[in-house]
């Protein structure tokens, strides 16, 4: 995948995430979604930050390829889900491990 529009074509798709949904849960319509996935027009920033906010969209990869950046977002979502008591112990674990390397 090399577009921006087969990025976010394949990331709403993985999600099951329709045009439908998109313009039900944001007000975005569903021809500006069919327009970004189809390439006939890209996303604007505030369509993005929407679909950001709304569903955890990793904006970095969607725009660069940026695997990386997609392997943060999706910890960083799953961080998110996480019940208060385990967000401490991971937020513990990182900051241990952190320090650890910073020895090194």
């Amino acid at each position: 995948m090399n577009s921006i529009a087969s990025r976010l074509d394949q990331w709403l798709k993985d999600r099951g995430i329709t045009s439908h949904q998109i313009n039900k849960e944001t007000g975005i319509s569903k021809g500006n979604v069919s327009g970004w996935v189809n390439g006939k027009f890209e996303p604007s920033s505030k369509a993005l930050l929407k679909l950001q906010d709304k569903y955890g969209l990793p904006i970095n990869y969607i725009v660069s390829g940026d695997l990386s950046s997609l392997e943060e977002s999706n910890l960083v979502n799953m961080y998110r889900e996480l019940s208060e008591n385990n967000k401490d112990i991971v937020s513990k674990f990182i900051r241990d491990l952190y320090e650890e390397q910073k020895k090194d």
